[in-house]
């Protein structure tokens, strides 16, 4: 229903329609709110694609990430608390947000990096 309202928004023409160069009146009101719907339903639509099921494929790919990362931690000796934080970074401010967390263990001439993606 969003995304049909979405399309019946966009292709919506100012039915009041006046001359180039003049504003205010009908036109101008009818703008303003065509666009504020058009706002709330982007809005509406961001909001319940964020709460989508990730795919089947999405949970294979995390499955076989975390088997790699468990196998390199066991062949390394490590555990999570032996890492520290680097840095911490909000790469996007907008709904849709990716978070991703830097953590790093400095071993003789190596140092290994763990990254987390928050999806």
């Amino acid at each position: 229903m969003v995304i049909e309202k979405l399309d019946k928004l966009y292709n919506e023409k100012n039915p009041y329609y006046i001359e180039p160069g003049i504003y205010g009146g009908p036109s101008t009101n009818w703008f303003l709110q065509h666009e504020d719907q058009i706002r709330y339903y982007e809005n509406k639509f961001k909001e319940l694609d964020k709460k989508r099921e990730l795919s089947n494929e999405d949970k294979n790919e995390i499955a076989i990430t975390n088997h790699i990362h468990k196998l390199l931690f066991d062949d390394f000796g490590l555990t999570q608390d032996d890492f520290e934080n680097k840095r911490l970074d909000n790469f996007d401010k907008t709904l849709d947000s990716k978070l991703e967390k830097v953590l790093t263990k400095k071993l003789t001439n190596l140092e290994i990096t763990n990254n987390i993606k928050y999806i």
